[in-house]
């Protein structure tokens, strides 16, 4: 499902439930409702760690400026 994530200025988008129902035609699994929320509850790690690297990222970018003098 994450190769097939969409990305936007903000970064990757959820998985949603589309995502998830074609998935499952794919592989010729049924997931159950707990099985979707364990994926989206995944999901949202994913993305809460991806938005927490891109903040470091920014920051050590703005600290590496500050020591270049730019």
């Amino acid at each position: 499902m994450h190769q097939a994530r969409t990305f936007g200025e903000g970064g990757p988008a959820p998985v949603d439930f589309h995502a998830i129902e074609v998935w499952a035609r794919l592989t010729g699994r049924k997931p159950s409702a707990d099985d979707v929320k364990l994926i989206r509850s995944m999901d949202m790690e994913f993305m809460s760690t991806y938005s927490e690297q891109q903040k470091e990222s920014i920051e050590r970018k703005k600290q590496d400026d500050k020591v270049r003098g730019v």
